[in-house]
C-alpha cells in the first residue's frame, strides 16, 4: 500500500516503525514494515487507529525485533543508535559467570573456557573497554612470561640435577594464578555495582 493512498494515522504510524527499526538487521526490519503494511492495508481511519492500537509502540516492535534488548531513550524521549544494551549483559549474574570463566575456565575446558570467559567479559556491560582489555591481556602475557622463566630455569642445575617438574608446575601455576588474578581484579572493578 502506498503511504500517499493511506491515512494520517497509517503512514504516520509506519513512519515511526521505520525509524525505531532502523537498527533491526534490515531483512527482520523489511519483513516488519512490510507486514503490518499490509495489516493496515485498505483500513478507513477508525479501523486502522483500532489495528495501530493492537498493534502497539513501534519502539516496543523494534525492542522485540532486537530478541528484546532494550533501548535507552535520548533526551527527546526517541531511541537512539548505538544504545542497545540487553539486560542479561548487564546483571551481576552475567559478570560473575564472567569473571569464574575466567578463573578457572581455562582448566575446566582447556583454553575454550577461558575464552568463552573473555568473551562474556566482552559483552558485559560491568565494566569499561580499558578494563575488558587489562582482562583478556592480563592474563596471557602472565602466562606466557611464566612459561617462559620455567623453561629458561629447567635448563638451569641445582646441585648437579636439572629442576624437574619446574615446566609442569610452571605450567599449572601460569594456567591458574593469573586468570584468577585477573578475576579478582575484575570482581574488585564491579564492588559497587
Amino acid at each position: 500500500m502506498s503511504t500517499a493512498e493511506a491515512p494520517k494515522i497509517v503512514s504516520n504510524y509506519l513512519a515511526q516503525l521505520a525509524r525505531a527499526l532502523v537498527d533491526v538487521p534490515a531483512g527482520i526490519a523489511q519483513d516488519i514494515l512490510e507486514g503490518i503494511s499490509e495489516e493496515l492495508a485498505g483500513l478507513d481511519e477508525k479501523s486502522a487507529s483500532e489495528k495501530i492500537a493492537l498493534l502497539g509502540d513501534p519502539r516496543f516492535i523494534a525492542t522485540e525485533a532486537r530478541g528484546g534488548s532494550e533501548v535507552a531513550p535520548s533526551a527527546d524521549g526517541t531511541s537512539s543508535l548505538g544504545r542497545t544494551r540487553s539486560s542479561a549483559t548487564r546483571s551481576r549474574g552475567f559478570a560473575l559467570a564472567a569473571v569464574v570463566l575466567i578463573a578457572v575456565g581455562g582448566v575446566l575446558v582447556p583454553v575454550v573456557g577461558w575464552v568463552v570467559g573473555v568473551f562474556l567479559v566482552w559483552l558485559s556491560q560491568s565494566w569499561r573497554v580499558w578494563e575488558k582489555l587489562v582482562a583478556t591481556l592480563a592474563g596471557p602475557s602472565a602466562s606466557v612470561a611464566i612459561i617462559i622463566l620455567a623453561a629458561v630455569a629447567s635448563h638451569g642445575v641445582i646441585h648437579g640435577q636439572a629442576l624437574l617438574g619446574a615446566p609442569v608446575l610452571a605450567t599449572t601455576f601460569a594456567l591458574i594464578i593469573p586468570n584468577v588474578a585477573v578475576a579478582l581484579w575484575l570482581l574488585w572493578r564491579i564492588r559497587g555495582n
